[in-house]
């Protein structure tokens, strides 16, 4: 019987010799990326904090997360489920803030336009323990849902894809007020971008989970170990994310959340360096 493969570093590989997995090429988390002080294994079907959720869709990923559609078994609800990298579990600036926040929420209005904590907890895996944040199921970002406008299709080499100017007009209003939300209560977001701005949702509530699981049929991405061995603390399966396009309120009862508080600080304690594009920093960042 061959011997189990040795547990790899909390570094990642400083060269291909180092890797463990054959590339996929996929545009979504790295394979190498799932280990001690990474992201934790997610597969189609998991629960989380005791059966309360339980995951059917990717919707997303970054650096330090990777983000599922879950429905919250007791009430029952779809929410958002963040879950965090392991190493990035112990920082909890982000969990203050947000929980900050959502205290203030309920007295302010402008709080409508920042995508609030719902819940919060911890889960061990095999990668160590993971913070998870629940939030309010939004769609597309306003980075991405401008590709699906009707008026920006097809494609065309060298046409603009633009917002037509009710709506820039109505993100514009509602990133502003959620900026003044963040700001009044010496809340610095530190990455705003259009990536960071949520589409609001209609009907959701009311479809059916079937229609809203994974479409597994181009999104499924096998994973193989190099010495073909099993590993423990990887998915067998990569999934690329499926962001809910159909799903956006797109006419006048359009919505747009800030999201994504991981970059953000308080006010009176401002990091040396913050992670905003260049093209989108305000001149006294670009220039400091």
């Amino acid at each position: 019987m061959a011997s189990p493969p040795a547990t790899p570093p909390a570094e990642l590989p400083a060269d291909i010799q180092s890797w463990r997995f054959k590339d996929t090429g996929a545009p979504c988390e790295w394979a190498e990326e799932y280990r001690p002080g990474g992201f934790h294994p997610v597969n189609l079907g998991d629960t989380f904090h005791a059966g309360k959720y339980r995951v059917i869709r990717k919707l997303g990923d970054g650096s330090n997360s990777t983000v599922w559609l879950a429905v919250n078994t007791e009430r029952p609800r779809y929410v958002a489920l963040k879950i965090m990298v392991a190493k990035a579990s112990n920082t909890n600036t982000e969990l203050a803030i947000l929980n900050h926040l959502s205290k203030l929420a309920p007295e302010d209005t402008k709080s409508q336009r920042v995508n609030v904590l719902l819940d919060a907890f911890q889960h061990q895996g095999v990668n160590g323990k993971h913070q998870c944040l629940v939030f309010e199921l939004m769609g597309a970002t306003a980075n991405s849902k401008v590709e699906e406008l009707p008026e920006n299709k097809p494609k065309m080499y060298g046409k603009r894809q633009r917002y037509p100017r009710w709506m820039a007009k109505k993100l514009l209003v509602h990133a502003l007020r959620g900026l003044a939300f963040l700001h009044e209560n010496g809340i610095v977001h530190g990455d705003m971008q259009p990536g960071n701005l949520l589409f609001s949702m209609k009907d959701i509530e009311h479809a059916e989970e079937d229609t809203l699981k994974q479409d597994e049929t181009h999104t499924a991405i096998p994973i193989h170990r190099l010495d073909r061995k099993t590993d423990r603390w990887a998915p067998s399966t990569l999934y690329l994310k499926q962001p809910l396009y159909d799903y956006v309120e797109l006419g006048s009862k359009l919505c747009v959340k800030i999201s994504d508080l991981g970059s953000a600080f308080w006010s009176t304690n401002p990091p040396n360096d913050t992670v905003t594009p260049i093209s989108l920093c305000a001149p006294e960042l670009t220039f400091y």
